[in-house]
This record gives structure tokens, sequence and C-alpha cells, in this order.
């Protein structure tokens, strides 16, 4: 089982990892498992942040 990351998180590398969440094509679910992220805190962070598709898209690296 892979060691759980840190609570905290930019905005910044929140749309990091939500753009690779969504570039990778699984599940938020098989991501977070993946990543060693836990969905609920995931879910949090993009509550918290509020990043829309728009944002996501113009903000994403390059």
């Amino acid at each position: 089982m892979m060691q759980r990351r840190k609570h905290m998180m930019s905005r910044e590398k929140f749309i990091s990892v939500l753009f690779r969440q969504q570039q990778s094509g699984l599940s938020i679910a098989d991501f977070c498992e993946n990543e060693g992220y836990s969905r609920s805190r995931f879910y949090l962070w993009k509550q918290k942040y509020g990043i829309t598709e728009r944002e996501l898209l113009a903000e994403a690296p390059a």
C-alpha cells in the first residue's frame, strides 16, 4: 500500500494533479489509489478550489 501524501496542497499543485487525473483516463478512485491520495481529500481540494473546466485548460501544464 502506498503512503498517503500530505493534507495540504496549493491551488497550482492541485490543478496539475487534476490535469494528470483527467489525462490518465482513470476514475478518480483509481487515480487516487495509484497516486497515494485519499479520495475524500481529492474531492475536498476540488470543492475548495472550485476549478472550472475552462481554468483547468488555461492553467494546465504545457
